[in-house]
């Protein structure tokens, strides 16, 4: 009696707010619309869950924690373009610190002149190195620095070619910062 009070009075209050039902009655409506509600609010659930995963597997390459990616701003997160370069920004700054060292150490060698092939394409591999991590630093289109970083994966194998045919230490730590960079270049 009291479930059948409720739903006539559930009924005329849809009727006074324009709500007409045709053969539905008040609770049938209330029960559909709440199963309707949960099932929206379990697909929102799982697909921020899934968003939020994506998010984290991104964070992870980058280097963050979840714990830290937890604390980013939307203006932190907006900086993620950057960031994505970071890997090779780190290596291209890494190849370019080995090719100093090598320049240098190859300056010492008794035999200078075998040299000198070594360090010009040394020198010309740092140089690069450092203009494109500076490039890549900034916030500027893919398309402005592709023929550098094209150029940079060149110069890198060269180098590291010139450098693996020496004996010396360093020559052969420099070998492989080349090869390691002119392979990360080539993923840009």
């Amino acid at each position: 009696v009291k479930a059948k009070k409720v739903n006539v009075v559930g009924v005329e209050i849809l009727k006074k707010n324009g709500l007409i039902f045709q053969d539905i009655e008040f609770f049938n409506f209330v029960k559909e619309t709440m199963t309707l509600r949960e099932e929206s609010k379990f697909e929102f659930t799982r697909t921020l869950s899934d968003i939020l995963e994506l998010i984290a597997d991104a964070g992870k390459e980058l280097g963050f924690s979840r714990i830290e990616l937890s604390m980013l701003s939307l203006n932190d997160i907006s900086k993620f373009k950057i960031m994505k370069r970071k890997n090779l920004i780190q290596t291209l700054y890494d190849c370019a610190a080995h090719c100093l060292n090598c320049a240098d150490k190859c300056l010492t060698e008794e035999n200078l002149s075998d040299m000198i092939n070594c360090i010009r394409l040394d020198r010309i591999c740092a140089s690069t190195c450092i203009a494109a991590a500076n490039a890549l630093s900034v916030d500027c289109p893919k398309e402005d620095v592709e023929k550098l970083i094209a150029y940079c994966e060149e110069i890198c194998s060269k180098c590291g070619e010139e450098c693996a045919q020496h004996e010396n230490e360093h020559c052969f730590e420099c070998a492989k910062a080349c090869k390691n960079c002119a392979e990360e270049c080539s993923k840009f």
